[in-house]
């Protein structure tokens, strides 16, 4: 058997965390929990952020943060707390099982690379993480990892955002239809 190649490995291992991650916080009562929500778990957690800065940290739109934290509120895993400066503005923060979720992820990273550690040595661990944190850093990751986050996995990198699409086939987007706009007097709306 021919080793697969690079992207392939890292992909492959990059679901298997995920696997554990998902398995580990349902047992802390995220039996709900979907993979873009541990991203919003990190970010809230390292900054209790408005839905506006969610949107700027996880490198999505402020209409998705805005879905994704409404159907994170309603699970109970984020709270909506107001700005005592300011009462227009609302932040997010880790709910009590929001915080039991996020105790549980750190746990089940920390035993992942406790079982590395035990496998393979102090030494090649750390070499991995070097290895790692160099080519996350020299391709626009440093500042995720400096705050120990990171965008969800289908969001373009910062070097990519303002780079025209290439025209081939993309993923399909959700779009949200527009409400009904209310018809002006002497206009007429098309009926449906």
């Amino acid at each position: 058997m021919t080793e697969p190649d690079l992207a392939i490995l890292i992909t492959a291992a990059n679901r298997c965390v995920a696997d554990r991650l998902g398995e580990a916080v349902a047992t802390a009562g995220g039996e709900t929990m979907r993979p873009s929500f541990g991203f919003v778990l990190r970010a809230v957690a390292a900054e209790q952020p408005t839905v506006s800065r969610l949107a700027e940290l996880l490198g999505i739109t402020k209409q998705g943060a805005s879905r994704l934290a409404d159907d994170m509120v309603s699970l109970g895993y984020l709270e909506r707390t107001g700005d005592p400066a300011d009462r227009r503005r609302t932040h997010l923060r880790l709910s009590p099982t929001g915080e039991r979720i996020r105790a549980r992820a750190l746990a089940e990273s920390h035993a992942i690379e406790d079982e590395l550690r035990q496998r393979f040595g102090d030494a090649q661990v750390q070499h991995v993480r070097a290895l790692l944190t160099d080519f996350v850093q020299r391709h626009g990751g440093a500042e995720e990892l400096a705050a120990q986050r990171s965008r969800a996995p289908d969001e373009p990198s910062p070097r990519r955002r303002n780079r025209p699409r290439a025209a081939t086939a993309s993923k399909p987007r959700t779009l949200v239809p527009k409400p009904p706009t209310e018809s002006k007097p002497g206009r007429s709306t098309p009926s449906r």
